[in-house]
């Protein structure tokens, strides 16, 4: 099935390390790529510009839990 799990049958149920690296589309733990795509995709999906509340906090959560596995 692989880290693209949720494309296919939804978000999990408690969000992985690689689910949470595919959310935001990153291949390594780097502070710097992890920070560029969030801002990315919190800007593209922000509620207050039409976006979706939910994925907003999916975005939110991925970077949480990235950043919690870096230290």
């Amino acid at each position: 099935m692989g880290i693209n799990i949720w494309r296919h049958a939804g978000f999990l149920k408690e969000m992985t390390a690689a689910e949470a690296m595919s959310i935001l589309g990153v291949f390594a733990l780097k502070r710097s790529s992890i920070d560029t795509n969030y801002r990315m995709l919190v800007r593209a999906n922000h509620p207050d510009s039409g976006g979706s509340d939910y994925l907003s906090q999916k975005v939110n959560e991925a970077r949480e839990l990235l950043l919690r596995n870096m230290k």
